[in-house]
């Protein structure tokens, strides 16, 4: 990469790419951290786009200005990026982070035109979300904290109380790991949880009946684990804030013990928001409560669900392409 621009220079006009990138994508991950208030990770990963994006420039088409670029450079590096192997998915988030990029630089003034704007979105088949678990195996799954092999502790009580409460969180308001090792006390109220979720964006989670009872069975062992009645809301044994290190290897112990396929945090998520959705939730309610920015991330359980019903009918139905009824089987006049 080139060095940044000198101080002092502020506008693209005239500039090669190698002599402005450096300032001005700074100047674009500030604006998205500090002012959008994405999440660091996005940060990151708009970094890496953007600078591949720099990198693909420079060697191809060196001493074009910003004000040069246009949807043909566009589409140049993003037929490149396939043809080096590149997943259609990735390729459609580094159009994305292309987009954001070129707007703020059209916003900021440094570009007349926004190239991104000619160039069609990448199309690409939607992954459907881990393999839900039935209600059934939700309550298996939770059960089992109380039958999984654990060392004798004069504290094994309250750890147990704990570890259900956790599960029974992340099911129940289909937190992230992040966010459930990030609660506080009092982020809990009587019928509502107060969520800190990415990019800072706060929002209210109802808390169920089963999950109330789960945080109040915690609340009044979780003193013999810490001697503060506020801070933290899960707890080590030595009274400090679990991080998402722990929730990963709780789920490792408890896939173990049961014998099941991979089953990690996101797939209680997942199980949260497809259960809603199953019971005739509306997707925009179910939005808010995961903390989707996109309903088109949300839309994704439509999909399962759809899925999902394919494969019962294609059982069950005489039609069905797995067999049904036997399609010699007659049916009833009328």
């Amino acid at each position: 990469m080139s060095e940044v621009v000198k101080e002092g220079e502020s506008s693209a006009e005239g500039a090669g790419v190698d002599d402005i990138w450096g300032w001005v994508i700074g100047e674009f991950l500030d604006y998205m951290g500090e002012v959008r208030r994405v999440s660091p990770a996005t940060v990151k990963a708009y970094r890496c786009d953007l600078t591949q994006f720099a990198d693909f420039i420079s060697e191809y088409q060196p001493g074009i200005t910003l004000q040069e670029i246009d949807h043909i450079a566009l589409r140049h590096f993003l037929a490149y990026r396939r043809e080096k192997g590149v997943g259609a998915r990735s390729i459609s988030r580094q159009l994305s982070a292309l987009r954001r990029f070129f707007r703020f630089l059209r916003l900021q003034g440094l570009i007349d035109v926004d190239p991104t704007k000619r160039l069609d979105s990448v199309r690409y088949q939607r992954k459907l979300p881990q393999t839900v678990q039935t209600p059934q195996e939700m309550e298996a799954f939770i059960s089992a904290v109380r039958k999984m092999p654990r060392r004798e502790h004069e504290l094994k009580e309250a750890l147990i109380v704990r570890d259900i409460a956790i599960l029974q969180f992340l099911y129940g308001m289909g937190l992230r790991s992040a966010e459930l090792v990030a609660l506080d006390v009092g982020d809990v109220g009587e019928d509502f949880v107060r969520v800190k979720g990415k990019g800072d964006k706060e929002r209210t989670v109802p808390i169920g009946k089963r999950s109330r009872r789960a945080f109040e069975e915690y609340i009044a062992l979780r003193e013999k684990l810490t001697g503060e009645a506020g801070g933290p809301l899960f707890v080590s044994v030595r009274g400090k804030r679990l991080n998402t290190r722990f929730i990963r290897k709780l789920f490792t112990r408890l896939v173990r013990f049961l014998g099941k396929e991979r089953i990690t945090p996101h797939t209680l998520r997942h199980t949260f928001a497809t259960h809603l959705y199953e019971h005739d939730a509306d997707l925009r309610d179910i939005q808010e409560l995961l903390g989707h920015e996109s309903i088109d991330t949300t839309d994704v359980y439509t999909h399962a669900s759809v899925a999902k019903l394919k494969e019962k009918y294609d059982k069950a139905h005489p039609h069905g392409g797995k067999g049904g009824k036997s399609e010699g089987e007659s049916e009833e006049e009328g």
